[in-house]
């Protein structure tokens, strides 16, 4: 274990810290593979992170990291927020399709 002082005299573990990061990037790299797939899959279901416990402050040499995987993070947030907002318009259409009486047309022939 790689523990070191925070310079508060708080022990700092970057291994720990490693761990936790890798287990981050892990769900983030799923998510988006997920995200860019032609057909859903097995899909990554909602998961509440929490800090492991003792994990004390995360050392300097991993805050680049960090920031890094909170901006994949925000940018993956957009694009499940857009890939939302399509699926709700495309199940609007459909279900206007589905409230037509049977034998009703779809289509209007204005040439005809």
């Amino acid at each position: 274990m790689s523990a070191d002082l925070d310079g508060q005299g708080g022990a700092v573990d970057a291994q720990a810290w490693a761990d936790v990061l890798d287990r981050l990037q892990g769900e983030l790299e799923a998510a988006e593979a997920v995200l860019l797939a032609d057909e859903p899959g097995d899909a990554v279901g909602p998961t509440t992170w929490r800090a492991p416990a003792g994990l004390g402050p995360m050392p300097v040499e991993h805050a680049e990291r960090a920031r890094a995987l909170l901006a994949r993070q925000g940018v993956l947030t957009e694009h499940l927020t857009a890939a939302a907002a399509l699926t709700r318009r495309h199940l609007v259409a459909a279900s206007a399709l589905d409230a037509r009486p049977p034998g009703v047309p779809v289509y209007l022939d204005v040439e005809g």
